[in-house]
């Protein structure tokens, strides 16, 4: 890929995401991974080799494309030589060059992004991969309430405003407990989310959505979810006045586009 495609999706994304009240200030971070990058600006350049922050053996000499810690998402589009540095992974899948333009370090989530990476395209082969990180207000709040701390607790009662939610997440959102951001044990618990879901909540913090076809495409995934939990959230403070879809109209939607919905079954119908 070129590198102005991946940075005009990056920023129209950073944006998107902006625009929906999920990274206020320098919250919320962005990744491509690209078997191959082209065009890179002559401002980037190599400034020196890292240890990976975990291993990335599936990734050797492809290329990730990441937002720089504490730089704001809303600026990569018209500044990517401020928030954006390059990683290529070496040989050895335990090092990488760095390539910048300014001095920036990656994403403090750099591992979890990589761990993505890595077991996404290790999995399924694939030569492109964006991951998202954003903070939605209501998702947040809700994923603080005892209520919504499992998968299947949550997807029960998020499932239920849209049709377009059942549709574009037939699998749900996965919950990941509480991990201090960062860690080892996040990146862990992210990787094992994302193998069965497009985005995960992460307890008490925000989503992290990913998808093989484009940066926009993982942040409409978040903004379908903040959508989800806006709606839910609305609910809760008029005192769950409606029930929203009910379960036999949730299963007639599953019939209809042949989703295998695990969440509802047809004895509840």
């Amino acid at each position: 890929m070129k590198f102005q495609e991946i940075i005009h999706d990056m920023g129209r994304a950073g944006q998107q995401v902006t625009d929906l009240g999920a990274a206020e200030g320098a919250a919320g971070n962005i990744s491509v991974f690209t078997r191959h990058l082209e065009d890179i600006p002559e401002s980037y350049q190599e400034t020196g080799t890292i240890s990976l922050p975990t291993p990335a053996l599936a990734l050797t000499d492809g290329w990730v494309v990441i937002s720089g810690t504490g730089k704001r998402l809303r600026d990569i589009a018209d500044h990517p030589e401020k928030t954006v540095s390059l990683v290529q992974v070496l040989a050895d899948g335990l090092h990488g060059k760095v390539f910048s333009a300014t001095e920036l370090r990656p994403t403090s989530e750099f591992n979890s992004h990589l761990g993505i990476h890595e077991d996404q395209v290790a999995r399924r082969g694939i030569p492109y991969l964006a991951v998202i990180h954003a903070q939605s207000r209501h998702m947040a709040y809700l994923s603080h309430l005892p209520e919504y701390s499992d998968t299947y607790s949550l997807n029960r009662r998020l499932l239920r405003w849209e049709p377009e939610t059942v549709i574009t997440f037939p699998e749900g959102f996965g919950m990941i407990p509480f991990e201090v951001p960062g860690t080892e044990a996040l990146r862990q618990a992210t990787v094992e989310g994302l193998r069965t879901h497009k985005l995960v909540i992460w307890q008490r913090h925000g989503q992290v959505a990913r998808s093989d076809e484009s940066v926009s495409r993982a942040a409409d995934y978040i903004e379908y979810s903040e959508t989800a939990a806006a709606y839910e959230y609305l609910n809760l403070s008029l005192g769950s006045p409606v029930e929203g879809i009910s379960v036999r109209q949730i299963l007639d939607i599953c019939a209809a586009y042949k989703i295998d919905q695990h969440f509802f079954k047809e004895d509840e119908g």
